[in-house]
C-alpha cells in the first residue's frame, strides 16, 4: 500500500509506519529501499507476513501461519 516506515523498535521487533498501513494479520508484504536501508534481516522484494499490532503498527514474520499464530517474529536488529 506504500506505507513508508517510520521507526523500527529492536526491543519489540515492530515496524511503526508513518501513516494507516490497511494490513491485517496474515497479509502479504514486500519491503522496498528507497533511499536508507532496510531493517535487518529485512531484504527488498522478498515476501514477508504481517502480524497486526496498530493501525501504524506491525510484526514480519517469514510465514503467514507463523503471522495467523503469532510465533516466530522475525527479530530485527
Amino acid at each position: 500500500n506504500g506505507a513508508v516506515i517510520a521507526n523500527v523498535d529492536i526491543a519489540t521487533d515492530t515496524i511503526t509506519t508513518s501513516a494507516p498501513h490497511g494490513l491485517i494479520t496474515g497479509d502479504a508484504v514486500q519491503f522496498s529501499n528507497s533511499g536508507g536501508s532496510l531493517p535487518s534481516p529485512l531484504a527488498a522484494g522478498v515476501n514477508y507476513f504481517v502480524g497486526f499490532v496498530s493501525v501504524t503498527q506491525l510484526n514480519v514474520y517469514a510465514s503467514r501461519a507463523n503471522a495467523l499464530n503469532s510465533t516466530g517474529v522475525i527479530d530485527l536488529t
